[in-house]
C-alpha cells in the first residue's frame, strides 16, 4: 500500500468516525462504538478519543468533500470520564475554532457518548495551516491591497 495510493484507505475509515454536517469553522465527528476500539479493560481506548478530537479539531478548519487543511501543532488532552460500548451507542466529537491567525488557528474540542450525552473526553489545540493555505491567504491579501 503506498502513501500516495488514492485506493488506500485513509486513517478515519479505519477508526470508523464519519463526519457530520455543521457550521463554518466547526466540525462533528460521530463514531459507532465497537469491541476492537477498547482497552483490555473494557473501555474506550484513549487513543481513540485522542485521535477523534484531534481530527475534529483539524477538520474544523476544512469544509465538507474537501481536505482538511490543518497540521497539528500541539493538543492537549483531558480524559474526564470512562466510557463502555455496552453504556452507550456512539461518540459525538464537536470542535469549535476559538482564534485563528495567518498561519495557525486554536480549537476547544469536547467528545461525548450518546445517548446521553455524559462528556467523556475534552481537548484544547493548535492546528498550522499547510505552506499552500499560508501562500494563498497572502497572494489574496496583497492582491486586496
Amino acid at each position: 500500500m503506498s502513501p500516495k495510493d488514492p485506493s488506500s484507505p485513509h486513517f478515519a475509515e479505519v477508526v470508523g468516525y464519519t463526519r457530520l454536517p455543521s457550521e463554518p469553522n466547526t466540525a462533528v465527528l460521530e463514531l459507532l462504538l465497537r469491541p476492537e476500539l477498547c482497552n483490555t479493560g473494557g473501555t474506550v481506548h484513549g487513543g481513540v478519543l485522542m485521535t477523534m478530537l484531534d481530527t475534529a479539531g483539524m477538520w474544523a478548519s476544512s469544509l465538507p468533500g474537501r481536505a482538511s487543511s490543518g497540521a497539528t501543532v500541539s493538543i492537549s488532552c483531558n480524559f474526564v470520564s470512562a466510557v463502555r460500548p455496552s453504556e452507550c451507542e456512539r461518540l459525538i466529537a464537536r470542535a469549535k475554532i476559538t482564534r485563528a491567525g495567518k498561519r495557525m488557528y486554536f480549537a476547544n474540542i469536547e467528545a461525548s457518548a450518546l445517548p446521553g450525552g455524559k462528556l467523556v473526553a475534552t481537548a484544547q489545540a493548535v492546528y498550522a495551516f499547510p505552506p499552500s493555505a499560508v501562500k494563498n491567504a497572502v497572494a489574496e491579501t496583497d492582491a486586496a491591497a
